[in-house]
């Protein structure tokens, strides 16, 4: 059975465009990295990190930055100055403030947090890409809230280089309301308080508010014209013999994209849509399938720009083949499936054969036979019972990891990954999740490991070593057995693995900032 109601939260496309120049919009829930990374070392409450190195230059409120500090209560922080410091716990201002204590930051969920009361590293972060197109993640995975101890905090931030997009993937964020009222705001401001900007619903007057899995994107519009893209709107035929009522207010952020300021209009010709007339209403009863009409979009200087936008009823039986009709994969339940795209690939999900981006196709998650042993099918259809689908989840099982990156035999699908050998793929069974960087597999070509299988010494070589290479073992169960800072010497060093117990591992080297990883295998 398909839980709609559940998918209704998670997909809804809305767009706040305000007096500034940033914008904010609901995306699908689809955080593209595990939450598992690299700790930042903040294991106190109500502590900043030290400086940390974004590897790009990020523009943030016309300022640019490559370094930040990460804050315990959800923060990532500009002032770099705040490094080693405190990082308040206690307000009630909305964004934007000139008086709240903490400007200059994306808040991811800010509220007050206790990282102190667990032995894990729950707040870590994590480069990837290459450039322009390199990102810097910041996880805060299972937090505890200060006072309520019992209950935590799950989400992820996500920093583009070049475009200065910020993205904020909640996944859990409940409430404690005994404590500071519950206040908790997602939003950004500048470094005074005079410019931000909140997520709808997810100011700290909203509180108390709890969200599970959610997304925005803050994004930033910079220049002196005005763009108008085409756009196809589709509606799924009800019986009307191909025509529909369509609503132009679920497309006016399709065709303004990321700009502020500006005012939609539709318009039956391109001469109405230039000269500003017979503006049409809405909703609006298509007179011909398809048919195309045209909006104006303009600012407040009077600047403008057209584009076409083909109107069609579609017969929504099953349009990608992937086992859930059309009309199934309209999940915010507006009658128009073009803007559910559960992983933010631009590509429709009612179009889309991999809806959540996890390298598993839709239908064999929908049947199940993503388990893809031996024939045998297996019923997982919400593994994890977080309330997300297989097809629409990219970590079916819970682990931390994406499904994406537990494809660690390197085949481009994990649906064969079984490193345990229980018949569970690994992307279904939360009893194995290896933390590997495999996203930056920059130095794998020529990594090598000899003997492997191996008993007792590995030699590990790469002409792309530096003079020092950190060297860590995990086992299937991703916890850490072995960590070592090794001398390279000619490209080769080697490791001891005589006291490991037979079975399998995963090496990581990181050397200059680049990360790969390989199998091992103690006999």
């Amino acid at each position: 059975m398909k839980n709609i109601t559940l998918l209704l939260l998670l997909s809804f496309v809305s767009l706040s465009i305000t007096a500034q120049d940033y914008v904010v919009e609901s995306i699908g829930f689809t955080p593209p990295h595990s939450y598992l990374q690299e700790g930042t070392g903040i294991n106190i409450d109500d502590g900043y990190s030290n400086v940390i190195q974004l590897g790009f230059d990020f523009d943030f409120f016309g300022n640019t930055y490559n370094e930040v500090v990460i804050g315990g209560n959800g923060i990532i922080n500009f002032d770099i100055g705040l490094a080693g410091g405190f990082c308040p716990w206690a307000f009630e201002e909305d964004l934007p403030s000139t008086t709240m204590q903490t400007k200059n930051a994306i808040f991811g969920a800010y509220h007050d947090m206790d990282p102190s009361v667990s032995s894990i590293d729950e707040i870590n972060y994590a480069q990837y890409g290459t450039a322009p197109n390199r990102r810097f993640v910041v996880n805060f995975y299972l937090v505890p809230h200060f006072s309520c101890n019992d209950i935590e905090s799950t989400f992820q931030i996500v920093m583009y280089e070049t475009t200065n997009d910020i993205d904020v993937y909640i996944k859990d964020k409940p409430v404690c309301g005994s404590w500071n009222s519950g206040n908790t705001v997602t939003g950004i401001q500048n470094i005074d308080g005079t410019e931000g900007i909140a997520a709808p619903g997810r100011n700290t007057s909203d509180s108390p508010w709890e969200a599970y899995n959610e997304a925005w994107r803050f994004s930033f519009f910079e220049g002196e014209t005005v763009e108008a893209y085409n756009t196809t709107f589709s509606m799924c035929d009800t019986g009307n013999g191909g025509f529909e009522e369509f609503d132009f207010s679920l497309i006016e952020g399709d065709v303004a994209g990321n700009q502020s300021d500006v005012t939609v209009s539709f318009h039956e010709t391109f001469l109405d849509a230039n000269n500003n007339v017979n503006p049409i209403p809405s909703p609006y009863m298509n007179i011909s399938n398809p048919q195309t009409v045209y909006a104006r979009v303009e600012n407040t200087e009077g600047l403008f720009a057209t584009s076409e936008v083909i109107l069609e009823v579609i017969d929504c039986i099953d349009n990608d083949n992937d086992g859930v009709p059309t009309e199934q994969e309209d999940l915010n339940g507006d009658g128009y499936p073009g803007n559910d795209d559960t992983d933010n690939d631009g590509i429709p999900n009612y179009l889309d054969e991999d809806d959540d981006n996890d390298n598993v196709d839709t239908i064999d998650e929908i049947t199940g036979i993503g388990a893809g042993f031996n024939g045998v099918v297996y019923n997982f259809i919400d593994t994890d019972l977080d309330g997300i689908e297989n097809y629409l989840d990219n970590d079916d099982d819970g682990d931390a990891i994406l499904s994406v990156f537990e494809d660690y035999n390197g085949n481009g699908t994990p649906i064969d990954d079984d490193t345990n050998s229980n018949n569970i793929p690994d992307f279904l069974d939360d009893q194995v999740a290896i933390i590997l960087s495999i996203e930056n597999e920059t130095i794998a070509d020529d990594f090598t490991i000899y003997p492997n299988p191996a008993s007792e010494i590995v030699q590990i070589q790469s002409f792309n070593f530096s003079s020092e290479t950190q060297v860590v073992l995990y086992n299937i169960q991703g916890q850490l057995v072995f960590s070592e800072i090794k001398n390279s010497e000619n490209g080769n060093f080697n490791i001891d693995i005589s006291s490991l117990p037979t079975g399998m591992y995963f090496v990581q080297i990181q050397s200059e900032g680049n990360t790969a990883s390989k199998k091992l295998i103690k006999k």
